[in-house]
């Protein structure tokens, strides 16, 4: 059954990519989509590697990347300290 209705958008305010990203093609896109949007990109590089910090944050063993929704909440006040450029985490080195 197809419906023509339209799925409202949501607005995220910034997408957190894991750097260790294999193969690179899965987040390939990523950039040029975000562009688009207007949503900044943040990097996620980490010692143990950002895709399994990225995936401690969702309760999963590794996640490639990750759409923080603009709401106000704790999170989004992280987001926030990292696009002004305030380093919240010295041992996790995040690239916007």
């Amino acid at each position: 059954m197809c419906t023509n209705h339209k799925v409202p958008s949501v607005h995220l305010q910034a997408i957190l990519i894991a750097s260790d990203c294999n193969p690179k093609w899965l987040a390939k896109h990523l950039p040029s989509l975000a562009s688009s949007r207007k949503v900044p990109l943040i990097f996620v590089k980490d010692k143990r590697g950002g895709s399994l910090r990225l995936g401690e944050l969702v309760k999963l063993k590794t996640a490639i990347a990750i759409g923080v929704k603009a709401r106000g909440n704790a999170i989004n006040e992280i987001v926030e300290g990292i696009l002004c450029g305030n380093e919240t985490n010295p041992d996790t080195d995040c690239q916007i």
